[in-house]
């Protein structure tokens, strides 16, 4: 936990002498454990996200983690930034005010299905509903009122 409050890499070797008691600083994959030569905290501003480590060196300089604190930094955009692309996404995909999906998120939707049922041969259902008068409701009790009841409704469909 002591190195993801560190802005850049480290080695193990620099590491304060409590965080690096024998045996603790490894990675256990399986039956093997890989001890820790050096390690960069991956951080996008404040939030940590996670830490790129590396076993099995030796002759580490301060070249080398200058290198792996650039690696941190990329994959931390790069995590930061596939984030705001799935957020995108769903801004996209989905009516501001129902939450639902969109008339062209649906048509990808269904599409999709129709696939996967050719694929599988599992069947498919598919409800539609029609809100009885909703223009006339819409217009005699002002647009408001409908922006109201559409989220209602909303609501009860899943």
């Amino acid at each position: 936990a002591w190195i993801l409050t560190q802005r850049t890499a480290s080695r193990a070797q620099d590491w304060p002498f409590q965080h690096r008691a024998a045996g603790t600083l490894g990675i256990r994959t399986g039956r093997d454990t890989f001890l820790i030569d050096i390690a960069a905290p991956i951080h996008v501003g404040e939030e940590r996200l996670g830490l790129l480590v590396a076993s099995g060196l030796s002759g580490l300089t301060n070249h080398h983690q200058r290198i792996l604190s650039c690696w941190a930094n990329v994959s931390g955009l790069s995590i930061d930034n596939a984030k705001r692309m799935v957020l995108a996404r769903q801004l996209a995909d989905t009516d501001r005010m129902t939450r639902l999906l969109n008339h062209a998120a649906f048509q990808d939707r269904l599409g999709g299905e129709f696939n996967r049922v050719r694929r599988t041969g599992e069947a498919l259902s598919l409800v539609m509903i029609d809100v009885d008068s909703f223009k006339r409701y819409n217009d005699s009790h002002v647009h408001l009122a409908g922006d109201r009841l559409l989220p209602r409704l909303a609501e009860i469909l899943p």
